[in-house]
């Protein structure tokens, strides 16, 4: 009996071994997916729709992608307010602060919430895509080209523009290598009539201005709600997003 339970203890042991074994190289790996360098840049595009002419539809958005080398990202798009001026809307994806902050200059507001580690660990690996992949509704691979000076790999997929609908959304990528697969221009079409598109016009290597990833103090931490209420109040007749939108927006968010 006693010889059964030593050998049971010593499975129950070896096991256990195994198992902390799994978990610390499964953790070394993670760990070491996470500290693959990044490379730091800041891309500016233009965002604008095209009719079936290919004709661009009214002005184009002007924005701003820019990567830390610790992963963190930021997003800008200038916007014009109702009353002419122009300011900045940002999302902030902060490695460091574990942080995501939606900053609205137009109604001096700041949306903030905590990162997911999915999140995190998304940024801090590469996950862009730069190469066909298998399974449904992945890239594939269909060309190779010559962009702003990068050797780009032409990318294309068709998915369905709606889940579970049968209309289909046509996809175009061609994806940069050297700036760890970013997208310098984005195809996305889902009708006949017009396709969205990314046009990346510059690229400035090395880590990206500070000030991107700031936050002002003097902002006011909001909800969604309150932030389109802000925007009614100071500029009436006019609305950011409907108030059910907002709300969609603010599924999680806790002050």
């Amino acid at each position: 009996m006693l010889k059964r339970v030593k050998l049971a203890l010593s499975v129950l042991g070896a096991g256990l071994f195994g198992f902390v074994l799994f978990i610390t190289i499964y953790h070394v790996k993670l760990w070491s997916q996470e500290r693959q360098p990044i490379t730091p840049f800041t891309a500016t595009l233009l965002r604008y729709t095209v009719n079936s002419a290919g004709k661009k539809d009214g002005a184009p958005l002007r924005c701003v992608t820019a990567f830390r080398s610790d992963g963190s990202l930021v997003r800008m798009a200038w916007v014009f307010m109702p009353d002419g001026h122009m300011t900045a809307d940002r999302r902030i994806f902060d490695v460091a602060t574990r942080k995501e902050t939606r900053v609205f200059e137009g109604t001096e507001s700041k949306n903030t919430r905590p990162m997911s580690d999915i999140t995190r660990h998304a940024l801090m690996s590469h996950t862009q895509v730069c190469s066909g992949e298998s399974g449904p509704y992945s890239f594939e691979v269909v060309g190779h080209a010559r962009m702003l000076g990068y050797d780009v790999i032409h990318l294309k997929r068709d998915s369905p523009l709606v889940k579970g609908g049968s209309e289909v959304q046509h996809t175009e990528k061609w994806v940069a290598p050297e700036l760890d697969c970013y997208s310098l221009y984005t195809k996305g079409q889902g009708s006949a009539d017009h396709a969205g598109i990314d046009e990346v016009i510059s690229v400035v290597h090395g880590e990206p201005d500070p000030a991107l990833f700031e936050v002002p103090a003097t902002y006011t931490e909001r909800s969604m709600v309150e932030v389109a209420r802000e925007f009614a109040r100071r500029y009436p007749g006019h609305h950011i997003m409907t108030e059910a939108r907002a709300k969609r927006f603010d599924v999680g968010y806790q002050k």
